[in-house]
């Protein structure tokens, strides 16, 4: 027989099972019957169905990344200080190249020394204060500049034709000897200016200004419009205009909006391609084609003054208005560049830490 209890075989006569020590004199029982399984469908618990019973697995959840806090290194108004500050860098140079024109023998003459002494000390400047990356001569730059700026290249070029014309019918001598080496002199001259106002106006002013207000949209117009009206202002003789003339000042005003509607492309375009040079090289262009007629076929002085007296004052009034509307279609051209921005743009100098 066998233990009722364990299922061991217990000997005949046994009164204790010899394995679970349990008493014999209750009847024993049979070997216990294997439990059998059968295989079926599963049984959900009541309530849930089997389709929203989740298998749980022991799995990490992954560690949230936390960026430290970006802050400025230095405030906007001492970067613009910085930035006012090393303009004197830029004079400074201009001293050294008109130093260096009183030496005898010079093969440039005082006004390109000064302007290509100026050149350098711009570029030093925005060195100095950390954008360098503007100053990287890059291809996509100039093709932008030639691909946005074709407008300005076509008005100077068309304003050089009348010119032109204008002289073959009002001057006996059309071309003066010595025009070839004039030509030269003034494309070395435009190359100096360009790369001199570009990159003091649109480097190192400009720049400066985007670290204020190159965070919004309508901060981003407003520092536009100031520095391409600095830039306009710059071109006049603020101190020589004889304010008792309405003409003059109406000169003054007209050269300050011709010049600043350029200026306001500019900076947009240098802004949208992070690089002073394609500005540079449209702005060079511009300025040689016009200086074509008067100073390279006439010989005219290389010293411009932009406010006439006398006779001359209502043609070059009449002109400015000409330029005006010229150059109307680069402000347009400038304020969708601004418009299409990603923001914000603090500007080459921004320093985060």
């Amino acid at each position: 027989m066998y233990c009722r209890e364990c299922g061991a075989e217990i000997p005949q006569g046994a009164k204790y099972c010899t394995s679970c020590g349990l008493p014999t004199e209750e009847k024993a029982s049979q070997p216990p019957q294997p439990i059998e399984y059968r295989e079926g469908p599963p049984v959900p618990c009541e309530g849930i169905s089997p389709s929203h019973v989740a298998v749980t697995r022991n799995v990490e959840a992954p560690a949230t990344v936390v960026e430290p806090t970006r802050r400025r290194r230095r405030p906007a108004g001492v970067t613009i200080c910085l930035a006012m500050l090393s303009l004197g860098l830029v004079f400074i140079f201009e001293i050294i190249g008109y130093l260096v024109s009183m030496i005898p023998g010079m093969p440039l003459n005082q006004e390109m020394l000064v302007t290509l002494a100026g050149a350098v000390g711009a570029c030093l400047s925005v060195v100095i204060l950390g954008g360098r990356k503007i100053l990287a001569l890059r291809k996509d730059t100039i093709v932008l500049a030639l691909k946005k700026g074709w407008w300005v290249l076509a008005t100077s070029l068309g304003l050089t034709i009348y010119g032109v014309v204008e002289t073959m019918l009002t001057n006996e001598t059309v071309v003066e000897d010595g025009w070839l080496s004039r030509l030269l002199t003034v494309l070395v001259l435009c190359i100096g200016i360009g790369i001199f106002e570009e990159a003091s106006f649109r480097g190192v002013v400009y720049g400066s200004l985007l670290d204020a207000g190159g965070k919004s949209r309508r901060g981003l117009y407003i520092v536009t419009v100031f520095a391409a009206l600095l830039f306009g202002m710059a071109h006049i003789d603020w101190f020589s205009i004889d304010y008792a003339d309405p003409l003059s000042i109406l000169q003054a005003v007209l050269k300050t909006i011709q010049t600043g509607l350029f200026g306001f492309f500019l900076c947009a375009l240098v802004l949208r391609s992070k690089s002073v040079w394609g500005a540079a090289l449209l702005h060079a262009l511009s300025d040689f084609i016009l200086m074509i007629p008067g100073m390279v076929l006439l010989d005219g002085p290389m010293d411009v003054s932009y406010v006439s007296t006398g006779e001359e004052a209502i043609a070059v009034t009449i002109l400015y208005l000409v330029f005006i509307v010229c150059y109307l279609p680069l402000a347009i051209i400038g304020r969708r560049m601004l418009s299409e921005q990603p923001l914000p743009d603090y500007g080459p100098f921004h320093k985060e830490r």
